[in-house]
C-alpha cells in the first residue's frame, strides 16, 4: 500500500510593491489630521508616524536576507505611504534634480529614520 504525500501547499502570490546625511529636523504634530510636520533639508514635509504592523514589514523586508530588488521596492511602499502625496512628490522632485546635490540617497536614509522615530 502507498502512502500518498501530502498536498503542495498553494503558490503564494508576489505581493508587486509601487516604486519607490545628518539633517537638522523638527516635528511638529498637526492634531486635525494625524500628519505631522518635519522640517527636513529645507523644507515642511508630512509625515504619517508607522504602525507598529509598518514597523516590523518594513524591519524584516530590508533585511540583507530580502532580494535587493524586494527590499527597493518595500523601501519605496513605505515611503509613499508615510509621506503626504505633496511631501513625496517634493523629495522626489529633488533627488531627480542634478542642481540639487542636498538631496542624496543618505538623505533618503535619514529621512526614513526620523519617520521610524514618529512611531
Amino acid at each position: 500500500m502507498s502512502e500518498s504525500l501530502p498536498a503542495k501547499p498553494p503558490a503564494r502570490a508576489k505581493a508587486k510593491a509601487k516604486p519607490a546625511e545628518v539633517i537638522d529636523a523638527e516635528i511638529e504634530e498637526d492634531a486635525d489630521d494625524g500628519w505631522r510636520e518635519l522640517e527636513f533639508n529645507g523644507d515642511t514635509l508630512k509625515v504619517r508616524p508607522p504602525t507598529q504592523q509598518a514597523l516590523a514589514a518594513f524591519s524584516l523586508g530590508t533585511s540583507k536576507h530580502v532580494p535587493a530588488e524586494s527590499r527597493n521596492n518595500l523601501t519605496g511602499l513605505f515611503v509613499r505611504n508615510h509621506l503626504s502625496p505633496d511631501s513625496y512628490e517634493q523629495v522626489f522632485s529633488r533627488l531627480l534634480d542634478p542642481d540639487d546635490s542636498s538631496y542624496s540617497i543618505d538623505s533618503i536614509g535619514e529621512l526614513m529614520r526620523l519617520v521610524v522615530e514618529q512611531s
